[in-house]
């Protein structure tokens, strides 16, 4: 289950208030694929009243007869786990002006999957100081954001099994959806030295 926000700036032109999902098959990160094509949803009336919007969506397969609001849907095939989406929401005015329309890209649907997040930095040589640059994709379950430092060695580099992992578990602050910079002092006064870390 999602909420959609959005606001419609005057009254709408009849069923022109659509939203619609179509599935980045692209994406070159991912090796997940929606065969099942383009949603396209249909708003009521209701709907296209000035003023700001919330919808509670439910599973595709159910939506017309969950959601009140729901006019029609194009394709009940539910959204694929872990996969990003064009969201795009069109709308013409009632004197029947062109259509317009707000795109937010590569949004990712998250069912029952978790969805990994994207680490920018630190990469190569981790110095005393450093930036921990990470992208969350969803909201993280309290003390699950963590990052972890292993040992490890290359064909000329003798393995280290001594060293213990260095966790580094990062506050409720930043478990939040969206992009997030990190600055680490020395590990062991790392809790210490920032707040962003438990």
């Amino acid at each position: 289950h999602f909420i959609i926000n959005f606001n419609v700036p005057e009254i709408a032109f009849a069923d022109s208030i659509k939203l619609t999902f179509v599935a980045d098959n692209g994406a070159s990160h991912s090796s997940i694929s929606d065969p099942f094509g383009t949603r396209e949803i249909i708003f009521d009336s209701a709907v296209e009243q000035a003023g700001n919007h919330t919808i509670f969506f439910t599973n595709f397969s159910s939506l017309v007869e969950a959601v009140d609001s729901v006019q029609s849907l194009s394709n009940m095939n539910d959204l694929v786990d872990g996969m990003p989406y064009d969201i795009r929401l069109n709308y013409q005015d009632r004197a029947g002006n062109d259509v317009v329309f707000s795109t937010n890209s590569r949004v990712y649907f998250s069912g029952s999957a978790t969805l990994p997040p994207i680490m920018a930095a630190p990469i190569g040589f981790i110095p005393a100081l450093f930036d921990v640059d990470f992208v969350i994709k969803e909201n993280a379950l309290s003390g699950t954001l963590k990052l972890i430092i292993k040992c490890v060695s290359t064909s000329d580099e003798v393995a280290d099994f001594v060293t213990p992992d260095r966790v580094i578990v990062f506050a409720d602050t930043v478990a939040t959806h969206g992009p997030h910079l990190v600055s680490v002092g020395f590990l062991r006064y790392a809790g210490s030295n920032s707040s962003d870390i438990a």
